[in-house]
C-alpha cells in the first residue's frame, strides 16, 4: 500500500515495480505498529504505571529494568502493543519461534514424501 502511495506521485518511468524490499516490509510494519498503537494508546496516560519511551522512530516502548543485554536495545525497550488487537496477534504468531520448528516439522514431511514417490519410480 505505501509502494502504491508512493508510485502514484511519481512518473511511470520512475515507479517501483516488482517484490517488496526487506526495508518497505520494516517500514509498513513500523507504519502499522503506530497506528494501532495511536487508536490503543491515545495519550501517555494509557500507561499510570509503566516508564514508557518514544523512540526515534515515534514508537511507543516500555523501559525494562534488564540492562545487562546491551547488544539488543530491542529486548531493553519491547515495544507496545495491546492484547485485544488482530494485528497484535497476527505480529505475534508471525515471529513466534514455533512458527520456525512447525515449518522445519512440515520440510521434513514434505522431504519424506519426496523421496518416498522417487523411491517407489526407481523400484
Amino acid at each position: 500500500m505505501l509502494r502504491f502511495v508512493k508510485n502514484t506521485k511519481k512518473k511511470r518511468e520512475f515507479r517501483e515495480i516488482g517484490d517488496l524490499t526487506v526495508h518497505e516490509i520494516e517500514h509498513a510494519e513500523k507504519t502499522l505498529i503506530k497506528i494501532v498503537q495511536a487508536k490503543f494508546f491515545p495519550t501517555e496516560d494509557s500507561f499510570p504505571n509503566m516508564n514508557v519511551i518514544t523512540d526515534e522512530e515515534g514508537i511507543k516502548r516500555v523501559k525494562t529494568r534488564i540492562t545487562e543485554w546491551s547488544d539488543n536495545p530491542e529486548f531493553i525497550y519491547p515495544i507496545i502493543l495491546p492484547d485485544e488487537c488482530l494485528f497484535t496477534q497476527l505480529l505475534i504468531e508471525y515471529y513466534s519461534p514455533t512458527k520456525l520448528s512447525c515449518w522445519r516439522t512440515n520440510s521434513r514431511n514434505i522431504k519424506g514424501e519426496i523421496l518416498d514417490s522417487k523411491r517407489q519410480k526407481c523400484g
